[in-house]
């Protein structure tokens, strides 16, 4: 299975009105502000891409904050998502010390999105909602996949793993939850005992990087057609 990657699409947190698909000027602040203004951004895009690509559906590919988004599109357009695929994503929020010390200090880092995931942690029911969410997204044809670290210094794998999602391809597990330094993919240094990730946040970005999790991005992506998930011949990732 494989993919073309002529027929990837880029979404980003700032766009233009007048032509969506060119980006305004981007930076951390907007990755740190309120993810309610980034889904904003994101849903004006999405819906150019949905008039340019009426016959198409499409798979959403999103890294920590970009995968909760890519979750939330799905909720939106599930008639024009063939399926979801997130990376150390905080689905259900992040809360890595589980204590009030990170409510005072995350935002300090993270700004308003750092508060927002926090909260989300807290909340009771979000682990029910995304099981739930995942469930109905699956029953209606919208395959999704979870990558989750268990190294993630930012998000806990506990908000980033769905147990509802797809965790297996023709009956072959994914490795979609791992420990970055138990993993004898990484190098280990001769000065160190543990793997060398080179990652100012350990685990969080890692996970892009990981050889495993690539090798198997072309299988996910190549099951949509075998899953009979959009109707044409072409699939729009982004």
């Amino acid at each position: 299975m494989s993919y073309d990657t002529r027929d990837m699409l880029t979404m980003t947190y700032n766009t233009s009105p007048n032509y969506p698909l060119i980006g305004a000027h981007y930076s951390a602040a907007e990755a740190n502000r309120d993810p309610d203004e980034n889904m904003a951004h994101l849903r004006l895009l999405f819906q150019w891409y949905r008039e340019k690509f009426p016959q198409d559906r499409f798979i959403l590919l999103g890294h920590s904050q970009g995968g909760f988004m890519a979750y939330r599109l799905a909720l939106e357009f599930i008639d024009s998502i063939a399926g979801v695929v997130t990376f150390d994503s905080p689905l259900k929020g992040a809360d890595i010390i589980p204590s009030d010390v990170d409510k005072l200090v995350a935002p300090l880092f993270g700004g308003t999105a750092a508060d927002y995931y926090i909260n989300r942690a807290a909340q009771q029911d979000a682990d029910e909602e995304v099981e739930s969410n995942v469930y109905a997204l699956r029953d209606n044809g919208v395959a999704f996949y979870t990558f989750s670290s268990l190294s993630d210094r930012v998000v806990a794998s506990q908000y980033s793993y769905v147990r509802n999602a797809i965790h297996a391809i023709g009956g072959v597990p994914l490795k979609d939850r791992f420990d970055m330094f138990t993993s004898d993919i990484w190098p280990v240094r001769e000065d160190e005992s543990k793997p060398q990730v080179d990652d100012n946040w350990i685990g969080h970005f890692a996970v892009t990087n990981n050889p495993d999790v690539l090798a198997q991005l072309p299988n996910i992506v190549g099951e949509a057609p075998v899953f009979h998930l959009y109707p044409s011949g072409k699939v729009k990732n982004f």
